[in-house]
């Protein structure tokens, strides 16, 4: 890079009075001229290349927000299209919490009675565990220090124990609560470990409930289980868990947990109920909350599309086209705020009829007006319309329409925004395939043309930072050589002034 001629000191002109600076700036003008419209064409590159990844950003958190499985907002979700809302009733009614998911049909149920709650299988002290009701005043005392009515007993300063396994290993100075910590943290085991202060016992209870769950306990140093253990805990296999009995609709149904799903209807059972304890509970359709899903998806999508055919068509006016990127120079004469407005005229129109942008809103309009082959209906006839040319691509919902056809039909509807196409043959594919789907491989297709070319732009770019730098070496060269021609001119003065100081001397009388 050049160095520019202001950050070097010369002393210059004491022989003909020439300003040299000056000079030489206004003879390397029409050569920074050349290097700011190179900086200018690389500047507006760059705008380029940094739209283009916005764009692609927004195509990316749009599909992230409704075509991710991982999105609460997700439109491949059966749940948008079928939503049901459940209304219980009976004197227990919270003993059984119920909801109803996409699969599920309209309709109404009997919980006729709660029998059993699902229960873990639990090991529990025999008796309470310290000599004065509680082991400590916190678990973060060391086990050697607690006062168990057994003595603790340590191997080498150890206790060891396995449990459904898994061995744990505990030294004398470590705290009751890492223990507990331990044993509950360790996925295996699948127990939890528990002291409790109201009972002064030691508690161990699986993970999961059910009467197939079991804990088996194995003391292996120190005493710490079994009959005469410290804890009052017995070794070997404990399985006393239970399932869940509930009747439904006269029908009994047993379960491992209180948690369960049958035929789209999950329900977790709270509390036991008596006989004549009778819950009843109804499902009905929900087409408001699907109506305003839908909507929010189209709306969203409506102001992803505004805002690319915004950058289409935006372009500067006749008095706007001569603001142009500016110069290191040209900004430290300018406030921050004039800097903003100028650049913010000068980005206009970056994107002005790009064909990749134009292309994909062509394609996305004509998405929503075809057919789903699958579904046998287009968009229009569940009430999603492209309009006019005039909407510019944005999609018009019909209240009405959208809700009767899912009222009449829910899962068509679904399937005409998320059917999935099993074809190989990419025309088949295409008119089998939902409004999602083809509309992720619409911007699917951009985002390759449009990676395309921010390679291109970024190759453009290293071009003309090597050629600016390129420029910038010859501009000094250029300057250097205009100071030594200076430079030789008052040589050659200085001489001439010295030749004639000498001259006059000789001319001069010479006193007596």
């Amino acid at each position: 890079m050049a160095i520019n001629s202001l950050e070097r000191t010369r002393l210059s002109g004491l022989s003909t009075g020439f300003d040299t600076e000056a000079l030489v700036e206004s003879l390397m003008q029409i050569e920074q001229l050349k290097v700011n419209r190179e900086m200018r064409a690389s500047t507006l590159l760059q705008w380029k290349q940094e739209a283009l990844a916005d764009i692609a950003n927004d195509i990316k958190t749009f599909k992230q927000t409704y075509m991710s499985v991982l999105s609460s907002s997700n439109m491949l979700s059966a749940g948008v299209y079928n939503v049901y809302d459940v209304t219980a009733y009976g004197v227990k009614e919270s003993a059984v919490s119920v909801t109803a998911n996409a699969t599920a049909m309209m309709g109404s149920h009997t919980i006729n009675r709660v029998v059993n709650l699902a229960e873990a299988s639990k090991a529990v002290s025999s008796t309470g565990v310290s000599e004065d009701g509680q082991l400590s005043e916190s678990n973060s005392a060391m086990l050697k220090n607690l006062n168990f009515s057994t003595d603790l007993l340590f191997e080498e300063g150890q206790i060891s124990f396995a449990i459904n396994g898994e061995t744990f290993t505990f030294n004398e100075t470590d705290s009751l609560q890492k223990v507990i910590n331990t044993v509950n943290s360790n996925t295996k085991a699948g127990v939890i470990m528990n002291y409790s202060r109201l009972t002064d016992k030691i508690t161990l209870m699986t993970k999961e409930t059910g009467a197939d769950t079991a804990i088996t306990i194995e003391n292996l140093t120190g005493n710490a289980f079994g009959e005469s253990g410290a804890f009052k805990i017995g070794t070997g296999t404990i399985q006393n868990g239970e399932n869940a009995i509930v009747i439904i609709d006269d029908i009994e149904v047993e379960r491992s947990s209180n948690s369960f799903t049958i035929d789209g209807i999950s329900y977790t059972l709270n509390e036991e109920t008596g006989e004549g304890d009778t819950i009843r509970f109804s499902l009905t359709q929900n087409v408001d909350e699907a109506v305003n899903k839908i909507k929010s998806f189209i709306d969203n999508y409506n102001k992803l599309v505004s805002k690319l055919d915004g950058l289409l068509i935006e372009r500067k006016s006749a008095g706007e086209r001569s603001y142009a990127p500016l110069t290191e120079e040209e900004k430290s004469l300018m406030t921050k705020e004039q800097i903003e407005k100028w650049e913010g005229i000068a980005k206009k129109g970056l994107l002005y009829n790009d064909s990749a942008i134009r292309g994909m809103l062509d394609s996305l309009r004509k998405a929503f007006y075809e057919t789903v082959e699958d579904a046998g209906v287009a968009p229009a006839q569940i009430g999603i319309k492209t309009g006019d040319w005039r909407n510019k691509g944005q999609i018009v919902v019909d209240d009405t329409v959208l809700r009767k056809a899912l009222e009449k039909d829910s899962q068509q509807v679904m399937s005409i925004f998320t059917n999935i196409s099993k074809s190989d043959d990419a025309a088949v594919c295409y008119r089998e395939n939902g409004l999602l789907t083809r509309i992720s491989n619409i911007m699917a297709s951009y985002d390759k043309r449009s990676g395309t070319a921010r390679e291109t732009i970024e190759d453009s770019l290293r071009k003309l930072t090597n050629k600016i730098d390129t420029m910038e070496d010859k501009m000094f060269e250029m300057e250097e050589r205009y100071y030594k021609k200076f430079a030789a001119m008052e040589t050659a003065m200085s001489n001439l002034q010295a030749q004639s100081n000498w001259l006059s001397s000789l001319l001069l009388p010479t006193g007596k």
